[in-house]
């Protein structure tokens, strides 16, 4: 009776995973977009520069954490970075993850993605 009572007032159940993934869009739209988006100065991060540039998603949250946005570089929380990497990573067909699963410091490991880790000074996405 609660899920139709939801359904008909509009809201619909999402999963961790979608949520965080959307929750990081939002966070890329403020903070990334305006280097990032298509046509923009650093490039978009295409399926191929992330798998050439990161091991795994925890390396890509680590880099995002510690060095993005690059013009004001640390203001993102954890969270706001996995929920970043999440969303870089689901919109590029890269994100294999339960469903209920969250990415996070003890899922990342699972999503391989086949780069190197970038070497501290030398940064190619």
């Amino acid at each position: 009776m609660a899920a139709f009572a939801a359904a008909a007032c509009g809201e619909s159940h999402q999963s961790a995973l979608r949520q965080q993934a959307g929750w990081g869009e939002g966070v890329y739209a403020v903070n990334c977009a305006r280097c990032h988006d298509s046509g923009r100065s650093a490039g978009e991060l295409t399926t191929t520069r992330l798998v050439s540039s990161f091991v795994d998603a925890g390396s890509l949250q680590q880099f995002v954490l510690r060095e993005m946005p690059y013009d004001r570089r640390g203001i993102l929380n954890p969270t706001d970075a996995w929920a970043v990497t999440a969303w870089l990573l689901d919109r590029n067909r890269l994100l294999r993850l339960r469903p209920d699963y969250r990415l996070g410091p003890k899922t990342a490991k699972t999503v391989r993605l086949g780069g190197d880790l970038p070497r501290r000074g030398h940064v190619r996405p």
